[in-house]
């Protein structure tokens, strides 16, 4: 049997003292995550798709090839955080009102430098007022094509699809903690069990309008991830029962899920990438919560000053990040393959400076007088 009976109580008085600060650690695996999604983008996806320099070679260094596991990485560090943020919110419009503070305004800023930057040569991906919609919405762009019928819609970057995946996530869980805040922690093994032994069923007998369905509505092709970044929120609060079932929970949905698409010759999937994939996250986030060592490796400074400015980074490096390679790579003036091979990790460091200047002077200040705003309204109490 399943006791539910702490789920408001050790976690929310835990809360109230030390989420008051930042979990250094936690911006330490942002940094992780932003690098490797950055360095796969760079030093993969540039040379496979345009001529560089520095040819292919370096991209099928592991690190590089399967950096987009940072974004796996992203996605259990928000189960952890959203799930802290659930306990300190209210009523769910308090949680909205966080989410929306914390997400939109960076967004906003990053759309319009985006679309404005697109403009500079070479064109390498076509910017349009429509584009606006779907990224300040997060909403995915074909709901608004399907809307107005139309094949105008697409996101600033291809890389913000990730947080349609994230506001879908909130989605769930606030309902789930809000229609009893007693038994969220049932209420959502419950929820999760389901979908971790469906999704594999539709996709292994191919009901494919299902499997879409249960893809696009209930992110069930991510939800593991998730899953164990709550786990590891319990983990943080020595809840070590809740959080064993909630990391066997996400195993085995994991393991469900690459054992049916693994199955099926038409859908290419690498099971044992996947696998380790997940075992170095894994290990990593646990590590990193129970092992002191390595949170302090992880809270080393110019880790966590990543970390916080993260979002922006995230939302920046692609995009204009390729194009100033492809720019400074193709200019006559770089003749040296040193300078070449590390042409990438200068222009993520300069985005990464730009990144904290825009978080220090701009997102910080209005998350912060956002949040203030947020927490005087009574109509929250």
């Amino acid at each position: 049997m399943i006791n539910t009976s702490q789920d408001l109580t050790e976690p929310e008085s835990k809360s109230n003292n030390t989420f008051k600060r930042r979990i250094n650690y936690l911006d330490g695996l942002r940094a992780i995550a932003i690098i490797s999604v950055a360095f796969h983008h760079y030093y993969y996806i540039v040379p496979n798709k345009y001529e560089a320099s520095f040819g292919k070679n370096i991209g099928e260094f592991f690190f590089f090839k399967y950096g987009y596991f940072g974004v796996m990485l992203f996605f259990s560090i928000s189960g952890f955080v959203i799930t802290q943020t659930l306990h300190n919110s209210k009523t769910p419009m308090h949680f909205i009102s966080k989410r929306f503070a914390r997400l939109f305004p960076t967004m906003l800023i990053c759309s319009i430098i985006t679309f404005t930057i697109s403009f500079i040569e070479p064109r390498m991906y076509l910017s349009t007022f429509y584009n606006f919609l779907p990224s300040l919405t997060f909403l995915d762009p074909r709901i608004f094509n399907g809307i107005f019928g139309v094949n105008d819609f697409n996101w600033m970057d291809g890389v913000y699809w990730s947080l349609f995946a994230e506001v879908r996530f909130y989605a769930i869980v606030a309902i789930i903690y809000f229609i009893d805040k007693s038994k969220f922690f049932r209420n959502f093994v419950i929820f999760a069990s389901l979908i971790g032994i469906i999704f594999p069923l539709v996709i292994y007998f191919e009901i494919h309008q299902v499997r879409s369905i249960l893809n696009f509505t209930l992110i069930a092709s991510y939800l593991p991830w998730f899953i164990f970044g709550i786990g590891c929120y319990y983990l943080y609060y020595g809840e070590h029962k809740k959080a064993m079932l909630l990391s066997f929970l996400s195993f085995i949905s994991l393991t469900l899920y690459i054992l049916a698409i693994s199955a099926k010759p038409y859908m290419p999937f690498n099971a044992a990438r996947t696998f380790i994939g997940a075992a170095i996250i894994f290990v990593l986030l646990i590590c990193s919560i129970k092992i002191d060592f390595v949170g302090r490796i992880l809270s080393y400074r110019p880790l966590t000053m990543i970390g916080v400015a993260s979002y922006s980074l995230y939302l920046l490096h692609n995009e204009i990040g390729i194009k100033l390679i492809r720019i400074i790579d193709s200019s006559q003036h770089i003749n040296s393959m040193l300078i070449s091979y590390i042409l990438p990790a200068l222009v993520l460091l300069a985005i990464a400076i730009f990144s904290l200047f825009l978080y220090k002077y701009y997102e910080h200040p209005v998350n912060r007088k956002l949040n203030l705003f947020i927490s005087s309204k009574r109509h929250y109490d």
